[in-house]
């Protein structure tokens, strides 16, 4: 950990260069606000906009209130998302090199590409645009791998549409300009292990379950988009949080042990929010649905500048290259038993 300090403590006069000039930016923003509020009051004065009529003089006022907001709005998010941007250009490169033996590569403005996410079969998807950003690329023990954050976008007024036979319903967002809204956001991580097996297994957040019991378990054993239902009986609490499918029960039952199950099951109690996994192939697919993603640098933060922030990030990569490993593992250990 003390590499990383020291990275920390040479990356550090530039990160307060970055945080200064952010928020001197929004400092004269908010002075831009005042002055354009004083300005749009006069001319609406001098050109009798603002009568006696209460009314009219309250649509004018809404007007300019609007105009304002949106103007101030945009350009503020501005500043945030180039604060943002430096912050991770700077950091990223630098952690990552701490990380040995993993050829990792980091791309901010590039994401997982979409065949990934259909070949996943994690979601009966029809989607209008698909985007992300922290792309991250390496090998950990002969496990290659791809991730990022990603965007699933989804047009005004859309059908309901299925993520892992969990079923939503898009809710526009009113403050949204576009004809489009971010209707879900998270994390997918996509690994190419080093042995092909001839199976396909889903591990699905199961939202049901838990609430409706047998019923649920009815209405799953109907679905067979993904194969079998499988059940694990010994495992109440790994069924109550998901359902697992496998078009190959021969050759998947014996990959999803229980040290592994139960290891997923406390990962996904950790970060709390539904996990979705897939094994296909020689890939594993995750995808854990979030709204935030994991590399934060947020202008409005006290801490932007502090051991906490670098170090939180630098725990989030070691995290990640964890999980591969882990994922991988459960493949390759198994292959290996049964050659």
């Amino acid at each position: 950990m003390q590499q990383i300090l020291d990275t920390y403590k040479k990356l550090y006069p530039q990160l307060v260069i970055f945080e200064s000039k952010g928020k001197k930016q929004l400092r004269a923003l908010q002075i831009a606000r005042i002055i354009a509020y004083l300005l749009a009051l006069l001319i609406a004065w001098r050109f009798n906009l603002i009568s006696a009529h209460i009314l009219y003089s309250g649509i004018v006022l809404l007007t300019v209130v609007g105009i304002v907001e949106t103007i101030f709005t945009f350009l503020k998010n501005k500043i945030y998302l180039s604060f943002e941007k430096s912050s991770k250009n700077l950091i990223l490169p630098a952690l990552i090199t701490h990380f040995q033996h993993t050829d990792l590569k980091y791309e901010q403005d590039h994401h997982v590409p979409y065949k990934y996410f259909q070949e996943s079969h994690l979601s009966n998807l029809d989607c209008s645009e698909f985007g992300g950003s922290n792309y991250l690329e390496g090998n950990v023990s002969d496990n290659q791998f791809i991730y990022s954050d990603i965007n699933i976008y989804k047009d005004k007024g859309g059908n309901i549409i299925s993520i892992a036979d969990n079923y939503y319903i898009p809710k526009p967002n009113p403050q949204s300009t576009t004809r489009k809204d971010v209707f879900l956001s998270g994390s997918f991580l996509v690994i190419q292990t080093a042995h092909f097996h001839n199976g396909a297994s889903f591990i699905l957040e199961d939202k049901s379950e838990k609430y409706y019991g047998a019923i649920a378990r009815f209405f799953q054993r109907l679905q067979k988009r993904r194969g079998k239902l499988l059940h694990f009986p010994h495992l109440p609490d790994f069924e109550n949080h998901f359902k697992v499918y496998s078009i190959t029960p021969e050759v998947s039952k014996p990959m999803l042990d229980d040290e592994f199950l139960k290891t997923l099951l406390a990962f996904k109690k950790k970060i709390g929010t539904p996990v979705n996994l897939s094994f296909n192939g020689d890939h594993i697919y995750l995808f854990i649905e979030k709204k935030q993603n994991n590399f934060q640098f947020n202008l409005k933060n006290k801490t932007n500048t502090s051991e906490q922030i670098f170090t939180k990030n630098y725990q989030h990569l070691e995290e990640l290259l964890n999980l591969v490993e882990f994922l991988g593992e459960q493949i390759n250990e198994h292959k290996e038993k049964h050659n």
